[in-house]
This record gives C-alpha cells, structure tokens and sequence, in this order.
C-alpha cells in the first residue's frame, strides 16, 4: 500500500504556521497579527483573490473570535459573514448569519472532541432530510416542545418563516469528532472551535500555536516547551482540568480569573529597557537568612531575575506605551498590576527552584547519599524521565519511601512539621506508587521555597511585589 499525504505544513522563524495543505488541494496561506492572532486565510497565497477568509477577534482572549468574512463562492471579494457565539470558556458553541439565522451548533467533550449538529437537524441524527421537516412542522403546531435546531431564525419560536427557510438547510450532515456540518460540495469552511484553538479536520487534532493538542488522548502531542520538575506529565493538558483555563499558546495554562488581552504584550514586543543587571555575587547564600545547607548557583539566579524583571517591565511598557496611546484606554485596574507583580514574584520563586539546591536528609532506615539537587544538574535528561525509570535520580528514593506511613516520614524528616506542609502529608495518604510519592515530596518542595522567599527575603525583593 502506497502512503498518501494527508497534510503538509510550512512554519516561519517565529514558529507560526504559515501554509497548510491537505492532500492535493492548493496550499492555504495564513496571515497573522504582531500578537500571533490569524487574520487572514488565503488559499492560493498572496496573488490569489478567490476564497479569501477574514477573522475579527474580540479583546477579552486572544482567541476571542467574533466574526469571519469570506469568500464561500470563490468569486473575488468576501461577501459571507458568520459570527460567531462562544461560552465561558470561549469554545465555539453556535455560528449564525449576518441576517440572524443559526448555522450549527457545536458541542465538546471536557477535553475538546467537537460534536456538529446543523441547524434544521431537528431529530438530533446529524442529517437534516424529511424527517426533520416533519418534526419541525409538529414543534411549530404545537405538539412537541421547543427545540432550537428547529427554531431557524433563532427568534425564540417555531415558526412558518423556519419551515419556509427549511429548503436551505436540507441535506447538511453534521457529526462527532467534525467541526463543521457539511452540505454536498458546500461547507460552512469552520476551523475555529475549542477555546478558540484552529481544527485540522485532516488529522482530527487541535493546532494551538506551539504544539498540537489530540482531543480523544486528552493530552498534547509534543512535550512541554518549559519543563519543570513541579509537573511530572509533560504532555498534560492543563492542570487534569481542561475546562478551568485554557493554553492559546500551547506553553502556558492560563486560568479564566486571569485578565487577558489586549493589556498582555505578545513576544514579540521587545523594546529596548535600560535597567541595572544582578550582579552574581549578590546571590551568595546568607547563613542568617538561608538554611546553611541550601546550595545556590548564583550565576543561574543573576540571569534568571533579569529575564523575570525584563519581562515584568517589557509589559509595563507595552501598556502604557501602545496600549493605552492606541487605544485610548483608561488605566487598568490597580488589580490588574497587582497581577502583574505576583507574576513577576511568581517568576523569581521559579528561579529558586531552577537555581537552588537542597540536600536530601538520609533517615536511619535509609544509606546516607550525597547531596542531591531537588530540580536540575549537569544531567538535565534524567529529570525529564518518569519517576518510575531507574535512572530518574529520585527513583530509589521514592522507591523506598512509598506508603502513607513512610512518605509522612519523609516529609517530616526532610522538610519538618510546619502546617505548610500538611497538603504533602494529606498527599501521603495515597502515596501507594512512586509517581504518587513523588508528587507529595514535590508539594512539600514548592511550600519550602516559597516559603524561603516570602518570608526570609534573602534577596531583597522589594515588599510590595508580595
């Protein structure tokens, strides 16, 4: 059996996907905005004047999409116009003319697998035929209740104008697993769907900007852009809560509470902000202010809290440089740069854990071992490993240590008996496997730095950030 070609793509040098091809159709070329938002689907590319795609988003996401323009009869200019409807998590629930009449209605598992009814699809089977029509004609003569893929001028009631509008819908088969309901040769051409990711209805897979995202596997396909030893699964799709955020970068989870755009800069925006670089040696671990056997690499921390005060200005910057100028916006919130400085101790936390060092405390029941950094050393590959594979440095540990009562051990040896650390021991009492271990010895890791920073300051953070 020959192979076949199911899809080709072409990539620029910020990663964004520039064309797409599927089988032996033309290649379909995308446009994007300074902030990755895709404005423009051209098949054919730049020369080309037929089945143009135009996209509007809102300001509250940046997958906020509002409206398409297109050219569904592949004549020139785009004279199609779809809005779109989104729920709370910005999933694309309905599509609806310029005129008010409902397209489809699309549905999605907790983890993103699309379910397409079209409008007119009364009977709930996928096809609108002749069943349909008779079902629709008993809902408006009152003898079965409302349905709204029966309401087709979505007015609130079932009407002659829906039966008389019937004709247009008749034929369009939706589906599970599609995006878009189909009508013969014709297709309402959707790629736009769950949290606002683009569909590759070739490969059934979500494309999110930096990786792709399998909806029936629930996880991503490539491994996770900035690894860290507090996420033991680098393939995880949120937080094992995909409906309590969403990731429009595929490289961070963003929870709704969270503002978004236009007030977030995009990467690219890198003005050029003097500002006094760390010195190393202002790392040098304090006796009075660190425990004594906490090891610090201070030239990983001077480097780390200049990319984390780089990006906190660089998003000052933008706000009141482009945003507020270009926009004529009222100043944000006080909450909102609230938000920004716990983001920015959120990112110098992170620099304790990549830069620092703690000894594990061997136990009685335990051989002593050497010091053992909690998160990276010189062999950065065997932490990406699972903690299951023998080369993992904490496997033996974790190994020894499974159980409730010796994983309680463990953490009041090696961290103590502060309440800090009760979510670790609470964590303990399902530590049946090493992966489950692993996790509490974690828990109890992040409430110790944390606490490191807030409450010692070691580095002279400044006390408004907290």
């Amino acid at each position: 059996m020959t192979p076949a070609v199911i899809g080709a793509y072409a990539y620029d040098g910020l990663n964004r996907r520039i064309t797409r091809t599927i089988g032996s159709d033309d290649a379909i070329h995308e446009y994007y905005t300074e902030s990755w938002q895709r404005i423009e689907s051209r098949p054919g590319g730049e020369s080309s004047t037929q089945g143009v795609s135009l996209f509007v988003f809102g300001i509250r996401y940046i997958d906020d999409i509002v409206m398409r323009q297109r050219d569904a009869n592949a004549s020139g200019p785009p004279e199609e116009r779809r809005y779109f409807l989104t729920d709370a998590n910005y999933n694309v629930s309905m599509i609806v003319t310029d005129a008010g009449y409902g397209v489809e209605r699309i549905f999605y598992t907790a983890y993103g697998e699309p379910e397409v009814f079209p409008f007119g699809d009364a009977d709930g089977d996928y096809l609108v035929d002749g069943t349909d029509q008779t079902l629709i004609t008993a809902i408006k003569n009152g003898s079965q209740p409302y349905n709204i893929l029966a309401d087709l001028n979505l007015d609130g009631a079932v009407t002659q104008t829906d039966l008389n509008a019937f004709s247009n819908y008749s034929g369009a088969l939706g589906g599970r697993g599609v995006l878009t309901a189909s009508n013969g040769s014709a297709t309402t051409g959707n790629d736009i769907g769950y949290a606002g990711y683009t569909w590759n209805d070739e490969r059934s897979q979500w494309h999110v900007r930096h990786r792709e995202y399998d909806p029936k596997l629930g996880r991503w396909l490539q491994r996770d852009l900035v690894s860290s030893q507090l996420q033991t699964n680098l393939y995880a799709y949120g937080p094992a809560s995909p409906i309590a955020g969403w990731d429009p970068a595929g490289a961070d989870w963003i929870p709704p509470s969270l503002p978004q755009s236009p007030w977030f800069a995009p990467p690219s925006y890198r003005p050029n902000i003097p500002f006094k670089r760390h010195n190393p040696d202002d790392f040098n671990p304090r006796p009075d202010r660190l425990p004594p056997d906490m090891l610090v690499d201070k030239h990983c921390m001077a480097k780390c809290h200049d990319d984390c005060w780089s990006d906190y200005l660089r998003q000052l910057h933008w706000i009141e440089h482009r945003i507020r100028p270009d926009y004529s916006c009222p100043p944000p919130s006080p909450g909102f740069y609230d938000w920004l400085r716990q983001g920015l101790w959120g990112c110098l936390s992170r620099c304790v854990s990549k830069c620092s060092y703690y000894p594990i405390i061997p136990t009685p029941e335990e051989p002593p071992s050497l010091v053992v950094p909690i998160l990276e050393d010189s062999d950065t590959w065997s932490w990406l490993l699972p903690i299951s594979d023998p080369r993992h440095p904490l496997h033996k540990m974790m190994l020894f240590y499974q159980g409730s009562a010796k994983c309680e051990a463990m953490i009041d040896g090696i961290f103590g008996t502060d309440p800090k650390y009760d979510a670790a021991r609470n964590c303990c009492l399902h530590a049946t496997t090493p992966e489950i271990t692993y996790k509490c010895f974690m828990l109890a890791y992040a409430a110790k730095v944390a606490g490191i920073i807030k409450d010692a300051n070691p580095w002279k953070i400044p006390p408004e950030l907290y």
